[in-house]
């Protein structure tokens, strides 16, 4: 039972056949809404975020991070301090304007990322009530707060890359800002 009846045999023996690996990816495809491929692009989300309700009890906070720049050209670049394995990413995401998106309301202001995710896409739902979280010293449910963007690339959230020190402070102080919810 479970035993790889492949096991033990040569390489070229073990491979799946390429119209037979591509057949699966077709099924797999096939589901978009149970499909990452599918949910992050920007039709996708776009359809998605128009079925989501905002909570009028739920606090909504989207921390943002961004560790890109203007080149002079209109394109956003990766610092130098982006992880290496970031850069070809934000490249892509920098440059990246297809027109047939525009009326999903994509336009420059998506090019700034973390490396894997655009500042935009950090943000509130388009649709939903926002605010500028920026020195807000009482927050309401049911609203979402666009938090400072922070110097930080899409791997920083989990401390690759990260002081120790600074990336433990950093959570300590946000569920110290959480405990004083009502």
């Amino acid at each position: 039972m479970g035993r790889d009846l492949r096991a033990g045999k040569p390489l070229r023996d073990r491979l799946i056949p390429p119209t037979k690996a591509l057949r699966g990816i077709r099924e797999y495809n096939a589901h978009r809404l149970d499909n990452v491929g599918f949910e992050m692009q920007l039709a996708t989300a776009h359809e998605i975020n128009s079925h989501i309700d905002t909570d009028p009890e739920v606090y909504y906070f989207a921390r943002r991070a961004c560790r890109t720049h203007d080149d002079g050209k209109g394109r956003q670049v990766p610092n130098r301090d982006m992880r290496k394995i970031l850069k070809v990413w934000s490249t892509i995401i920098g440059r990246y304007r297809p027109e047939r998106l525009k009326e999903y309301g994509f336009d420059d202001s998506w090019l700034p990322s973390d490396g894997i995710v655009n500042v935009r896409g950090h943000s509130s739902p388009v649709s939903a009530p926002a605010a500028d979280g920026t020195g807000v010293s009482e927050f309401r449910p049911g609203v979402w707060y666009n938090m400072p963007v922070e110097d930080k690339h899409h791997m920083s959230w989990v401390g690759i890359g990260e002081d120790p020190k600074a990336f433990f402070g950093y959570y300590r102080e946000m569920l110290e800002a959480l405990q004083k919810l009502e």
